[in-house]
């Protein structure tokens, strides 16, 4: 968690030296403008070590997962005020994750007086890259308070609809006679759309020509599973912390 802790003071020390304070001049109805997003502290895909035997063949398997996401996100966001306090926001947030296993196989019965296990050894290793697109739908509530600084903090709620786009799967196969081969075909996707419940809060500061810079921490609850297998599984739970800029 210190990692969302230190992105959101940047966020908000940050911000006073890219916006003065001028939330009057908040009285356009609509804006337009991009938005960048850290996504810590959980990771993408949950990773672990697994095993599995078969009887017809005799084999036992390993699968130990791995993952090295990309943290950050972004893309352009609409927004549109409903009535004074309350605005409603659309976001389109593009990002990459990844994960890799690797499948370890075992054939034949295994030699209880052995001190090691000599079975013929054959190794999988999976590499896999998959394009989130994320269609978030959020309320805004400002003004709270009608005077000092907490004027400028809000609550947010909403929902999220992610799309699972292009998987890229590389399997890099060494034989147990040493042989090696290599396919490119993906892992299935187990949920290609799903919904996440979102809440936040965030810190709106307008300049003079009505220029929003906006910091957010959020947290999203996804109800499914976008891909899962042996030794991985993408994550229920996602925070990230964002700054938005909006004209």
């Amino acid at each position: 968690m210190k990692h969302l802790f230190f992105a959101a003071a940047a966020c908000v020390l940050l911000t006073p030296c890219l916006a003065q304070d001028s939330l009057d001049n908040d009285s356009r109805r609509f804006n337009f403008g991009i938005r960048v997003d850290y996504i810590t502290p959980f990771k993408m895909f949950n990773t672990s070590t697994t095993t599995a035997s078969t009887t017809k063949p005799i084999a036992d398997y390993t699968y130990t997962g791995s993952t090295s996401s990309s943290k950050f996100a972004g893309g352009p966001v609409f927004e549109m005020r409903v009535t004074k306090h309350i605005w409603v926001g659309a976001e389109l947030s593009f990002h990459h994750a990844s994960y890799g296993v690797l499948q370890q196989i075992r054939t034949g019965r295994k030699d209880p007086n052995a001190g090691t296990d000599n079975r013929p050894l054959a190794t999988i290793t999976d590499s896999t890259e998959v394009s989130y697109w994320d269609f978030p739908i959020l309320v805004r509530y400002h003004n709270i308070r009608d005077s000092g600084v907490f004027k400028r903090f809000y609550p947010l709620v909403g929902i999220t609809y992610r799309h699972v786009g292009a998987v890229k799967t590389g399997n890099a196969i060494v034989n147990a006679d040493a042989t090696t081969d290599y396919n490119e075909v993906p892992d299935p996707v187990a949920k290609r759309h799903q919904i996440g419940y979102t809440g936040g809060i965030g810190y709106r500061l307008v300049d003079e020509l009505g220029v929003k810079v906006i910091p957010e921490i959020r947290f999203t609850r996804w109800t499914g599973h976008t891909l899962q297998g042996p030794g991985y599984v993408s994550s229920p739970n996602q925070a990230q912390v964002g700054i938005g800029i909006t004209f």
